[in-house]
């Protein structure tokens, strides 16, 4: 479980993929032998086996399971003489010939010699981890020792300290060779946020940069939310700690969700709580069931007693209680809440029910007005709930901003604003 798992992941893809070359349309072969054109013109005669993508100018070729790399003039600017080519960055070329491994520059240029059993990652564009005769060291772009070969593992570091391994343990140094946390640890990981991941034999905790324990080092697993909490376990069981060191909730719940930076989410014997990102439980009837929304991500649907309701974690506070099937959203600040297949509205933005769930259809018209279908008629609604038109119409729409339209039978009568009658031979 250590970094050099991800090092060997990112190498890997840089690698070349023989079978994963560049669909390239200027490039082109001849029975199987490749080369490349521009507009038409040959400037590479068909003699490689694979061409790949150029990149920054150069591209990668192979010839006889050995590899090079040319420029788009077709110059070869490094001979097709390593087993291992892959770009390192800097503008660098990591290849390999007879077991060792060196960096070249784009112009083909040895940078660092073909001296190592492994090259690593760079640190700051300055510095690169190295391997030689089974240890590991540091050195800068002049191939110059930054740091001895004494370690076990390759460099991998953040926040200006390296994660590393000495006979069997891992502590942390900095650049300029000084040990900053002994080597105490069975496994250690980087330094994010001022906290580091440790390991003494299979238990884990977190440490900050003075070696102090912050999270005590006593669990089975741990793992840091974006919400600036620690989630916790001992075997089955969850618990929770910030990062500042305070424990929110012992390792006895079933499971812990996180809901970004606004808190958490306790199961405990399929008892679903809401707590705060300090801990401090929100919503303190259990629920069966709790789940991200997918209107917004602030919001979290509750179950309880098989009718749902919405918790908004940002705001700390009940939006909507466990009394509904679903929800929909209209458009913005309007909420669609359904009820036994009847449908109402809701404002997010003043927490008012607009319109109740009594209706099989409810459209908004204007802030203040709602066509509502019952019983395969229509009607219309003001916002203080009494009725602008009854219903009892096939049909009903805005006419104009100040005229509604409803059809009775093969009749069309209009209605003003304030609910009166309104003949077609009358001005609006």
């Amino acid at each position: 479980m250590k970094p050099t798992i991800f090092l060997v992941a990112v190498f890997c893809f840089l690698v070349i993929n023989k079978n994963g070359f560049s669909q390239d349309e200027n490039r082109f072969s001849v029975n199987g032998i490749w080369g490349y054109k521009v507009d038409e013109k040959i400037v590479i005669e068909p003699k490689y086996d694979t061409i790949h993508k150029f990149l920054s100018g150069i591209a990668i070729v192979e010839m006889n399971q050995k590899y090079g790399a040319i420029n788009t003039t077709g110059q070869e600017i490094i001979p097709t003489n390593f087993t291992h080519f892959a770009h390192y960055g800097m503008q660098l070329i990591k290849v390999e010939q007879n077991g060792k491994w060196g960096l070249l520059s784009y112009t083909g240029e040895e940078v660092i010699p073909l001296m190592y059993d492994e090259i690593g990652w760079d640190t700051d564009n300055k510095y690169i981890s190295v391997k030689l005769n089974e240890k590991w060291g540091m050195i800068n772009l002049k191939n110059k020792t930054i740091i001895p070969f004494e370690y076990e593992t390759n460099f991998y570091g953040n926040e200006g300290l390296f994660s590393v391994s000495k006979n069997g343990l891992y502590g942390f140094i900095n650049l300029k060779k000084k040990t900053i946390i002994p080597f105490q640890y069975s496994d250690a990981f980087n330094f994010y946020g001022g906290l580091a991941e440790v390991y003494l034999d299979t238990l884990v905790g977190f440490i900050d940069k003075n070696n102090d324990v912050i999270v005590p080092i006593r669990y089975s697993s741990v793992y840091e939310t974006d919400n600036e909490l620690i989630i916790v376990s001992i075997g089955s069981k969850y618990g929770l700690w910030t990062r500042t060191g305070k424990e929110l909730f012992k390792p006895v719940y079933s499971d812990i969700l996180e809901q970004y930076e606004y808190g958490a989410i306790l199961i405990d014997s399929n008892s679903f709580y809401i707590t705060d990102s300090d801990g401090n439980v929100l919503l303190n009837e259990p629920c069966s069931n709790i789940e991200e929304s997918d209107l917004y991500s602030e919001w979290v649907y509750f179950t309880r007693n098989g009718k749902r309701g919405i918790y908004d974690m940002e705001a700390h506070e009940l939006l909507l209680d466990a009394k509904y099937d679903n929800f929909d959203e209209y458009e913005y600040d309007i909420l669609i809440v359904i009820n036994e297949n009847k449908m109402g509205l809701f404002q997010i933005s003043t927490r008012t029910m607009l319109v109740k769930p009594l209706y099989d259809e409810v459209e908004m018209i204007s802030e203040e007005l709602f066509i509502v279908k019952k019983d395969n008629l229509y009607g219309v609604i003001r916002s203080d709930k009494s009725f602008l038109v009854k219903i009892e119409y096939n049909s009903v729409w805005m006419e104009s901003k100040r005229l509604i339209g409803v059809e009775s039978g093969e009749k069309q009568l209009y209605f003003n604003l304030e609910g009166e009658r309104v003949y077609l031979d009358e001005e609006e």
